[in-house]
């Protein structure tokens, strides 16, 4: 999944139009996807050592 399908499926905004906006929006919309998905990442991570743990 790219990162347009990925912030159409979360904010409802089609590709085409995340294509249509100004560049400085784009750039803020993937990056703010992009520091969700760190931070889904990290909680990822945590969970897993937790079960490692038998937590």
């Amino acid at each position: 999944m790219t990162m347009w399908h990925r912030i159409w499926q979360r904010h409802s905004i089609p590709p085409h139009e995340i294509h249509a906006l100004p560049w400085d929006d784009k750039i803020l919309i993937y990056a703010s996807e992009e520091i969700e998905m760190e931070e889904e990442e990290k909680e990822r991570k945590k969970e897993e050592q937790r079960k490692q743990r038998g937590g």
